[in-house]
């Protein structure tokens, strides 16, 4: 039995290596990194191990990881329901994002976006703005993910003057 605990410890220094070097890409959820340790072929004991020891360290944490995650998808131009979205794929507990969500979105925050977004789009497509041109701008602010009533108004705010709400 005792050369039981001597491939326990070479087990666990190999899944925190593993983690360690996936870890200094970027910073993922607990979840993924629970997921990445058991598609590497770990033993459930050794996982739990070890992903105690990063979170122990805050190598792992959900708050901070929804936090950077959120402020990237800002970067990037999504908006609150699909920041929300992905954060849910990547196993971060509810009350975390909500609370992350609440943080950095606002209706009014949301529609600057939207209407900023709206306005890069418009320097490549210079076609005019007949209804055509209104669903496809309105489809590519909800893919981003923001919400109908921000879509339409941003749509109304860039196009200046009210428009039909049916048309999404």
């Amino acid at each position: 039995m005792k050369p039981a605990a001597p491939d326990k410890a070479k087990e666990l220094a190999k899944a925190r290596t593993r983690v360690l070097r996936w870890l200094s890409y970027r910073a993922r959820s607990i979840k993924e990194a629970q997921s990445y340790l058991e598609q590497k072929g770990f033993p459930g004991p050794v996982i739990e191990a070890v992903l105690a020891e990063m979170r122990k360290y805050r190598y792992l944490d959900d708050e901070r990881f929804a936090d950077e995650y959120v402020q990237n998808c800002l970067r990037r131009g999504l908006g609150p329901i699909r920041a929300r979205f992905e954060l849910q794929n990547k196993g971060v507990h509810r009350q975390i994002i909500d609370t992350v969500v609440e943080r950095y979105f606002s209706e009014e925050l949301d529609l600057k976006r939207a209407v900023s977004l709206l306005q890069k789009r418009l320097e490549h497509d210079r076609s005019c703005r007949d209804k055509k041109w209104l669903r496809r701008q309105a489809s590519f602010l909800k893919s981003r993910g923001y919400g109908e009533a921000t879509v339409i108004k941003a749509l109304q705010r860039f196009y200046g003057r009210p428009i039909d709400e049916t048309l999404p």
